[in-house]
């Protein structure tokens, strides 16, 4: 059977972002190998079925964005 692993490389603007980006990701994708290196968060999806991976892959992007849009919003309405 075919397995397809991949690893997601992400960096934040400052260690804070990343690590509260850590933190919300980590209860969420026990399966997933999380890593923080500073303002860089890693995250290495295991060897799984190549439509599983993507699927994953597809949830834990949206997420991320999510959290980028969010932090965007709330940096605004505390400038505005």
């Amino acid at each position: 059977m075919l397995k397809v692993s991949m690893s997601i490389e992400i960096e934040l603007e400052n260690e804070k972002e990343a690590e509260k980006l850590y933190l919300s990701l980590k209860p969420d994708y026990s399966g997933v190998e999380l890593e923080l290196h500073g303002c860089k968060l890693v995250i290495k999806i295991g060897s799984l079925r190549p439509s599983r991976a993507r699927a994953l892959a597809n949830s834990i992007l949206r997420l991320i964005q999510l959290h980028e849009e969010i932090v965007n919003l709330t940096r605004h309405e505390t400038l505005g």
